[in-house]
């Protein structure tokens, strides 16, 4: 997965907040991927190949499931319910 543009809550998962115009690698294996957000806060949730569910970006109401409200700059393995 590659990513470019805002990243003002760390939502390209690259690890910083800086702003990119050309892509940057992310991650490797991706099946699926959901994005959202407002006003550039931008959040993402994507299922691996292996069915691992990662997260990261804006956070500031829990919607990364990782159990706090800290944004997260590069991606998070996150527990999944069963099935």
């Amino acid at each position: 997965m590659w990513a470019w543009g805002n990243n003002e809550s760390g939502q390209l998962g690259d690890g910083t907040r800086q702003n990119r115009n050309q892509p940057v690698h992310v991650l490797d294996n991706a099946k699926k991927i959901s994005s959202g957000g407002w006003f550039g806060l931008g959040y993402n949730l994507l299922i691996k190949n292996d069915d691992t569910v990662w997260a990261w970006g804006n956070n500031m109401m829990g919607q990364l499931g990782n159990g706090n409200v800290q944004d997260q700059l590069i991606p998070l393995q996150i527990s999944s319910p069963a099935n």
